[in-house]
């Protein structure tokens, strides 16, 4: 067992804005559902460029990688492909501070059940070379301060998320390209270590290296709401047997169940369960067709629907706090909102210009938040009179 220092007082910086915003602001919303949904409009974007054009693989470090709402909906945090997370004051729409300390781009962010943690996974460019070093950053919410760096495996981190009693940090990691003395780079599988929180010891390691579905990353993690299992969306980087979506026992750490997507060559790169935890949602970039969403009955291990209106991959699902709804978003410049009983498409949200990275309802299911590679974090609600106003977000 890998025992880790839990106390680094240094490498951070706290400061606020400024971070350009044009917001509606005042009243009382209400909670997006299925009969509102084809009314949800933005009501605040913020630029995290700082001036810089986004939009092109040149300008990746503009670009913004995930998005997370604070447990209470206070906070709302990014983390940003320029090495640094942002978080920002939900009610006044206010740029709240940013965390600096990372050495690669935050690809990931998590708040811990209880509010008092934030969780960042670092990424970095292909293609992953271990000498850049990836690590998980364990931070303090109010002071700003790390208190725990964890060594990411053997490559970037995918994701981070704790589980619901906030005791474990689940962190995927995608695999490596390792540099022989030939040079050739044969490729280092990917896997999910298991922190306790508490401690900052790894408690377990999962990895599929030689498995029946053979080698592949894992490039997404999700805790089922009672805690029991584990979803980890994987890739195929050898195109062998195509990608899967694969559920752990939390408790014994063993594979439970491979749930495939097809032989078409299908990596499942995103997954998210139901508030009540009978459905798991998959997001994929299908070889044959784009992006398609696929829902999974828990119990059952079946699929029961699959969702398909995104032309390109898709790169992030959510559920709302109801279950009723589902976001979606991908390779494209669209936020899609399906009706989970119906398996119906109900509302496009445009406003991105470049991909949708990130997608998370608040805990009231009044606002919705996405990120992208196009430099901005959005946040959308059904608008009401007491929200026509505008006003720019500035320090």
């Amino acid at each position: 067992m890998k025992r880790f220092n839990t106390l680094f007082p240094f490498l951070v910086l706290v400061i606020t804005g400024p971070f350009p915003a044009t917001a509606q602001m005042g009243g009382k919303r209400p909670a997006i559902t299925v009969k509102n949904a084809d009314q949800v409009k933005q009501v605040v974007s913020w630029d995290v460029t700082g001036g810089q054009t986004a939009g092109n693989a040149s300008e990746f470090k503009a670009a913004a990688n995930s998005v997370a709402f604070s447990p209470d909906g206070s906070l709302l945090a990014s983390g940003i492909f320029d090495n640094t997370l942002k978080l920002w004051d939900v009610a006044s729409f206010q740029p709240e501070a940013t965390f600096q300390g990372p050495t690669n781009s935050v690809y990931s962010v998590a708040f811990s059940p209880d509010g008092t943690l934030l969780a960042s996974g670092s990424n970095n460019i292909p293609p992953y070379l271990v000498n850049t070093d990836p690590k998980i950053w364990l931070w303090d919410v109010k002071t700003g301060q790390p208190k725990a760096i964890l060594p990411s495996g053997k490559g970037p981190a995918g994701s981070v998320t704790f589980s619901p009693d906030g005791s474990l940090l689940a962190d995927a990691y995608a695999g490596t390209a390792q540099l022989n003395p030939d040079g050739s780079q044969p490729w280092a599988i990917g896997g999910v270590q298991l922190w306790d929180v508490k401690s900052g010891r790894l408690g377990a390691y999962f990895q599929n290296e030689q498995n029946d579905i053979g080698e592949l990353d894992i490039v997404a993690v999700a805790f089922s709401p009672d805690g029991l299992l584990l979803a980890a969306a994987s890739q195929d980087p050898m195109n062998q047997v195509g990608g899967a979506v694969q559920l752990w026992s939390v408790k014994s750490h063993k594979l439970i169940a491979t749930l495939q997507h097809n032989a078409d060559y299908v990596d499942a790169d995103t997954v998210a369960f139901s508030p009540d935890g009978s459905l798991l949602a998959s997001g994929s970039d299908d070889a044959s067709y784009g992006g398609t969403v696929r829902l999974w009955n828990v119990k059952s291990l079946k699929l029961i629907a699959t969702l398909q209106a995104h032309d390109t991959g898709i790169l992030s699902v959510a559920f709302s706090p109801d279950g009723t709804l589902l976001a979606s978003g991908g390779q494209h410049s669209q936020v899609y909102l399906w009706d989970v009983k119906t398996d119906k498409l109900i509302s496009t949200l445009e406003g991105h210009t470049d991909s949708v990275t990130g997608v998370a309802f608040s805990p009231d299911g009044t606002l919705l938040a996405s990120s992208s590679d196009d430099g901005t974090v959005r946040v959308w609600d059904i608008p009401t009179p007491q929200l026509s106003g505008t006003a720019m977000a500035t320090p």
